[in-house]
């Protein structure tokens, strides 16, 4: 952990009646009381493998610019299928509101990045905030965020349809719910309301 920074671990954030999903908050050490914008840290690994250390050199970098930083867990593919990992990234977005005062962070400020699988968790996050049937509850919590950043990010999973790791994750091939398919696509939901959405990409 670089210098200048605290990291509180192993906070849970969603209790589920087999298991529990825990987060990490990378903070400026000498930012005291100060609300700070909140970034949600989600890993990539096929939406299969990784945990909430493998992004943490980012979460560090991106807290000492000043943001407290939150890297989380969320059920993989072998655990739950879809949309299991959607509603955890949603219950990270509840878990960040309802403890703005108790850990400092600006609920009005609250963005998210991923790299792959996190880059296309991070999206919908972007995308679906009234998606009743992605969020973590039903009873209209308010689970829209300011800004995105996805590295590498799958947006539209009818280009997929062949990649084991899509299929494994979604739990059923496309031509068996083409639907289910197009409802995990980022790009089904994008309308003039979406959060702002930086998308980077590269050629290897």
């Amino acid at each position: 952990i670089p210098d200048g920074l605290e990291v509180l671990r192993d906070i849970t954030y969603a209790d589920y009646q087999d298991s529990e999903l825990l987060l990490d908050i990378y903070r400026p050490s000498n930012s005291g009381d100060e609300q700070l914008p909140a970034i949600i840290v989600i890993r990539g690994g096929g939406w299969a493998q990784g945990d909430k250390e493998g992004f943490g050199p980012m979460a560090a970098a991106l807290a000492l610019r000043g943001f407290a930083t939150i890297c989380i867990e969320y059920r993989a593919s072998d655990e739950s299928t879809f949309p299991a990992a959607v509603l955890d990234t949603k219950a990270a977005i509840r878990w960040i509101k309802l403890n703005s005062e108790k850990y400092n962070f600006k609920k009005s400020s609250i963005g998210a990045i991923g790299g792959s699988s996190g880059a296309h968790l991070a999206a919908l996050l972007g995308v679906s905030s009234t998606v009743n049937s992605l969020n973590a509850t039903d009873d209209n919590e308010d689970y829209t965020i300011q800004a995105v950043v996805g590295l590498a990010t799958p947006t539209d999973f009818r280009i997929s349809s062949e990649n084991e790791a899509v299929i494994k994750w979604i739990g059923k091939p496309y031509a068996a719910n083409e639907d289910l398919w197009q409802s995990a696509s980022p790009i089904s939901y994008i309308d003039k309301d979406s959060t702002p959405m930086l998308l980077i990409h590269s050629s290897s």
